[in-house]
């Protein structure tokens, strides 16, 4: 079975096995069928003709597992770095795949096992009031940023190492956001709950942890855990008003400043200064201790959902602030709108409320031109609609008087005089 390029041998009635050599590199690969065999000699010729041939045997040679060691040690893996660490341990069989044979078929099925794997749990220590925890299997966005942690590897292996054949399998396969408490915001009611869980919290465990402080600074700054865990009162600035996150703090490597507004300000006021730090310095024990707080308040939301929170916050009331959607994102450090956009959760009523706001201006302004002209008509509309507006926001009015007042306004309207402009317009 010879053809110009490569040679296809037939091993058995299931196998076919696809060889080729250019400038002395040998390259070879099984299939199923001679079919799929042909397809890939074809390709195969064409990439002879440049470079991409030596590539793609680089590639078929590279396993998952080598390329995610390369990476953790020339790079340290960046933010992805534990969750590489996690593939390695839990990676099966995908980590003895080369990159090359990778594809999106194999990271589904790894997805599928590992998403039926159970989670860690941590033995608790001297905490009777907190019920005894069930293995569940991990969470669906605990598999989803494993799935990113991988697709950083094969960004690295075609940016870093040029092997620009390789095609990135994870990009379509991933999982759905927990359908439980997505888009949810973490409201007040909540908040409460969180803050009373708090207040118990360090009593009962006499925490050195300000838990309650820390949750409220949280929400109001819209900070990251790190960024809050490792602050330093020598990172504030001399006039109190920002709060400096150095760049090993920050998620993207880059140093930025937290705004301090003035109720923060009154809260570090009251913060005792123990240490160096504000918060103890200690990711892993603000995220613990959270855990606990949240199980005994029954609040389902993670830490990271208060800046969430904090987010929409500032955007849902941007208008009464006089904020700019700049403004905004150098206040929760987004580098892109979008970004912005996916953490600001704005609630539907809340948008009903502002074409409200702005419905209800545009009328305001109408009425004060009705008031502006003289004539008896003007004056009349005028009345009409600012008392029906009075019974409209005083909920006095039935849903019959509402019909009654747009037909009283419409009739009003229509007494206007058509034929003369108004002495405004004159």
């Amino acid at each position: 079975m010879r053809r110009s390029f490569g040679t296809i041998t037939q091993i058995s009635p299931t196998n076919f096995r696809l060889r080729a050599v250019v400038n002395g590199i040998e390259r070879s690969e099984y299939f199923s069928t001679e079919g799929s065999a042909e397809k890939a000699r074809r390709l195969w010729s064409r990439q002879s003709e440049t470079d991409t041939f030596i590539l793609a045997k680089q590639a078929d040679e590279k396993t998952l597992r080598e390329a995610i060691e390369e990476v953790l040690e020339t790079t340290g893996g960046g933010c992805h770095a534990k969750k590489l660490k996690s593939v390695q341990k839990h990676g099966g069989f995908l980590l003895d795949l080369p990159l090359g044979k990778i594809l999106p078929r194999h990271i589904a099925e790894w997805r599928d096992i590992r998403a039926k794997m159970p989670a860690q749990l941590k033995a608790r220590k001297n905490d009777a009031a907190l019920p005894p925890r069930e293995a569940k299997p991990i969470s669906q966005s605990t598999v989803n940023r494993e799935l990113s942690a991988i697709s950083s590897v094969f960004a690295y292996a075609t940016e870093v190492l040029h092997l620009d054949t390789l095609i990135n399998p994870t990009l379509n396969v991933h999982f759905s956001e927990d359908g439980e408490n997505k888009g949810k915001r973490v409201n007040p009611e909540l908040i409460g709950l969180l803050y009373a869980a708090a207040e118990k919290y360090e009593q009962d465990r006499r925490s050195k942890l300000p838990m309650k402080m820390l949750i409220k600074f949280a929400v109001v700054t819209t900070a990251r855990l790190s960024a809050i865990a490792h602050a330093k009162w020598e990172h504030i600035a001399p006039d109190g008003k920002t709060l400096e996150i150095p760049a090993e703090d920050s998620k993207n490597g880059k140093r930025y400043s937290i705004v301090l507004t003035q109720p923060v300000r009154e809260l570090l006021a009251q913060l005792p200064r123990k240490s160096e730090f504000l918060f103890g310095g200690n990711a892993n024990s603000v995220s613990r201790a959270f855990v606990r707080i949240k199980e005994r308040a029954g609040v389902k939301r993670r830490f990271h959902d208060l800046r969430h929170e904090g987010t929409s916050h500032y955007m849902s009331n941007a208008h009464l602030l006089g904020l700019t959607d700049q403004d905004v994102m150098k206040i929760t450090s987004h580098k892109t709108p979008a970004m912005l956009a996916h953490y600001a959760h704005l609630r539907v009523t809340e948008i009903t409320d502002k074409i409200d706001r702005a419905n209800k201006s545009e009328m305001q302004n109408f009425v004060d031109d009705l008031m502006l002209s003289e004539d008896e008509a003007s004056m009349k509309l005028a009345a009409q609609i600012i008392r029906a507006r009075k019974a409209r926001d005083a909920k006095l009015a039935t849903d019959e008087q509402f019909t009654g007042m747009d037909k009283a306004v419409s009739q009003a309207m229509e007494q206007l005089p058509k034929d003369e402009p108004s002495k405004k317009g004159e």
